[in-house]
């Protein structure tokens, strides 16, 4: 039976659980869909050996053995009145876990089904947690709501004139306490709703460097401001206009007639900004609600008037290091502009950017020279766009871009390729030239997304994909990106159980001695054979890894079962046989890592001296006195230290010095330029010339052509691999393959990398 499930129809199914209003009927949904899908007799949702649901068993007790036999991987099951059912279960991942289960007669589960049924489960995870947010969240807004009407009973027993008195007394005391701006605010909206009978306030401030926009500083209760923002921006910009309390009616197109009070707020005497309250037309006593609001506006107007307020204004909604809006002020513009978008007919476009390689250029030159790169950028970027068009950034080496007034991704690619071009320019940072490259994704709000954050999700998604496809790449935001990412995020799961399921493997590819041109090493290359998906890339999987923290786990199972190989073939036909192992970033952060290699090398019987710790340059980098520190143990018992992918980083020769290396690796992206220009040939020549200098071993990666071998070979490279000698081959096909070279010193690299 095919199986051909879109995403569409998984988001369905996300829909038709997550729409439910609690979690058992959610439970209960998802399980009748798996029954329907399969064309189950029996289906369960099981968790922690307690049945929460189950389908077609009447009103008799669910056969919780059964489905427990289930969980635990039977694959046929008996089951009382149903009798021999082919059975499957699939774990939900969820922070509460659990596993979904069904059970059929006839046919056994396909490969396909099965893989369904795990992202159904994953689906139905995702589902279950946004659901217990969902119910969360109407739990607290509960409270808030309860403790409303609690506040509004209390007041309602004293005079409506000294109710007003004691808000502002409290407001004047924070103030004198020198709370936080923010603070002050809330508490003049918060204190202005209770006391105008819980009716809907909000603070409207022109945005500090830039007075065209104005934006909402406070608002109390803070999630209504969407259902009058028109209003609300209409009524404060009367109020600024004219200097004083106004009063404006909304459209006769608007579903619900309302009125909008507003009054203006000052800093020493001018005016930037506007209280505004919303009524219903059969509010009464307007014209106290007119006097109440004017009030609350002066006490807004003195916290706003206090020494640090525009300072603190700024750095409420702007970036310290580079001056442009922050997350914050970013989404609020945004909705502001798919709101006028909406009214205008025209799309909004965004650019999501993350500039490529930054962390080498923050680890190696220092968090200030990083700062200083994230200026540059923001001036670059700024100096592509119109005067209207929005930068900002939004943390870390993250930066976003709105256009208004587009129609589709056109002006979005456009402005994409002014900004790549103009990141072109070198940037002279401590001495030093530094190019910042940069992965642009674009996504307009063009059907697919109707809020800020989904528009920004998708300019997210896009990015990401263009890091993938290489740098300097802009990508333009498709529907099957997300689909992509949902991939990574399955593979990532499985990825988690990938070493306890035996699923790795290791290859091996021959290292050569370029004077001789004879075989003297291999290096060890891992490999996932996914029991769904076959054979995945290392470099599909290992920057999963890398992000997800299993790298530890992979690292550490490949340097044991390097050492073991290692120790097998020592004690056989390769008596002199040598190892190295990768060691990612993650490993090193491990203050326990020296402990657990020499643990490796006690269990194994390999001499320490018969092991290598490959590290990359950037990994060095990052904190080369840590790394020394944490690997010092290690080259005292005799264990070889090498710098991996050498020449890619931004390394110094004082750190050089400092790191007792054995080895340099010449990174491959050097190596298929060393026929086609001088400057590769030079870059080459240079560091064998430095390795020689610092008494270090040099191995060239990614030797592909004669022409190449002949060439490092003249530059007096040492050691060089690559498909010109070989592929790499099975673990068994080492020996034989050495027997048929004549070698005098053997050496095994093994690395957890491509």
């Amino acid at each position: 039976m095919a199986y051909h499930w879109s995403v569409h129809q998984l988001t369905e199914y996300f829909d038709a659980v997550a729409s439910q209003e609690t979690e058992g009927d959610a439970v209960r949904v998802a399980v009748e869909r798996a029954v329907e899908t399969f064309g189950a007799e029996l289906g369960a949702l099981v968790r922690d050996s307690e049945v929460l649901a189950c389908i077609g068993v009447g009103r008799d007790e669910p056969p919780i053995d059964a489905l427990t036999r289930a969980v635990a991987g039977t694959t046929v099951i008996d089951v009382a009145g149903l009798g021999l059912l082919h059975s499957v279960a699939a774990h939900l991942y969820d922070d509460r876990s659990g596993h979904l289960v069904v059970g059929r007669s006839g046919e056994e589960f396909a490969g396909e089904e099965r893989q369904l049924l795990l992202s159904m489960a994953s689906v139905l995870g995702l589902a279950l947690r946004s659901l217990r947010t969902l119910q969360v969240e109407r739990r607290l807004r509960g409270e808030r709501e309860q403790e409303a009407t609690e506040r509004l009973r209390l007041l309602d027993t004293l005079g409506q004139r000294q109710r007003l008195l004691e808000s502002l007394l409290t407001i004047q005391r924070a103030i004198s306490h020198r709370a936080p701006l923010q603070t002050v605010l809330d508490a003049v909206t918060a204190g202005a709703a209770a006391l105008l009978s819980d009716a809907f306030v909000a603070l409207v401030l022109s945005e500090p460097l830039a007075g065209r926009n104005r934006i909402v500083s406070s608002a109390a209760p803070p999630d209504d401001t969407d259902d009058h923002d028109v209003l609300i921006m209409a009524a404060a910009a009367d109020s600024v206009a004219v200097d004083g309390v106004v009063t404006r009616v909304s459209s006769e197109d608007d579903a619900v007639r309302c009125t909008a009070l507003a009054a203006p707020v000052h800093i020493e005497g001018e005016t930037i900004g506007s209280l505004v309250t919303v009524v219903l037309p059969e509010t009464p006593d307007v014209d106290d609600r007119r006097e109440m609001l004017a009030a609350f506006a002066e006490q807004a107007s003195l916290a706003l008037t206090d020494a640090r307020t525009v300072e603190a204004m700024r750095d409420a909604y702007h970036d310290s290091v580079t001056g442009l809006p922050n997350r914050s002020l970013f989404l609020d513009r945004l909705n502001q502009a798919l709101q006028n978008g909406a009214r205008m007919g025209t799309e909004v476009t965004v650019l999501f950017i993350d500039l490529d390689r930054f962390k080498d250029v923050n680890d190696s030159l220092g968090h200030a020279a990083g700062d200083e790169l994230l200026a540059w950028v923001a001036a670059r970027v700024r100096e592509a766009l119109r005067d209207d068009d929005t930068a900002a950034r939004l943390g870390g080496d993250e930066f976003a871009v709105l256009l208004e007034r587009t129609v589709g991704s056109d002006a979005g690619q456009i402005v994409a390729s002014r900004i790549t071009k103009a990141l072109l320019e070198p940037i002279r940072l401590v001495g030093r030239e530094v190019f910042a490259f940069a992965s642009i994704g674009i996504a307009s709000s063009d059907g697919s997304a109707r809020t800020a954050d989904e528009l920004l999700r998708n300019a997210d998604v896009a990015m990401y994909r263009a890091k993938r496809s290489g740098a300097r790449a802009a990508l333009v935001y498709d529907p099957s990106m997300h689909t992509e990412t949902m991939d990574v995020l399955e593979l990532g799961s499985d990825l988690c159980h990938a070493v306890a399921r035996g699923e790795l493997h290791l290859q091996f590819q021959p290292v050569v001695n370029l004077r001789s041109g004879k075989a003297v090493a291999v290096e060890a290359l891992v490999r996932w054979d996914h029991p769904v998906r076959g054979l995945i890339a290392p470099n599909t999987f290992i920057p999963i890894a890398e992000r997800n923290g299993v790298i530890v786990e992979i690292g550490q199972w490949v340097l044991g079962s390097g050492c073991t190989q290692a120790a097998i073939w020592r004690a056989s036909s390769l008596p002199d046989l040598r190892i190295s192992v990768n060691v990612s970033a993650r490993q090193l952060d491990d203050p326990g890592f020296a402990d657990m290699v020499t643990d490796v090398l006690r269990q194994t019987g390999l001499p320490a001296q018969a092991l290598t710790l490959e590290v990359t340059e950037s990994v060095l980098m990052h904190d080369p006195l840590r790394i020394i520190d944490r690997l010092s143990p290690l080259k005292a018992l005799g264990v070889r230290l090498a710098i991996d992918d050498f020449g890619t980083g931004y390394s110094s020769l004082a750190s050089l010095q400092h790191f007792p290396a054995d080895q340099l690796k010449i990174d491959k992206a050097f190596i298929d330029t060393i026929e086609t220009s001088v400057e590769g040939s030079a870059i080459v020549r240079t560091v064998v010339e430095l390795a020689r200098t610092l008494h270090m071993e040099t191995v060239a990666e990614g030797i592909e052509t004669m022409q190449q071998f002949a060439s490092l070979r003249e530059l007096s490279c040492d050691l060089g691999q690559g498909y010109h000698f070989s592929r790499p081959l099975a673990a068994e096909a080492v020996p034989a393959f050495f027997a048929s070279k004549t070698v005098t010193a053997p050496l095994l690299t093994l690395a957890v990398r491509p």
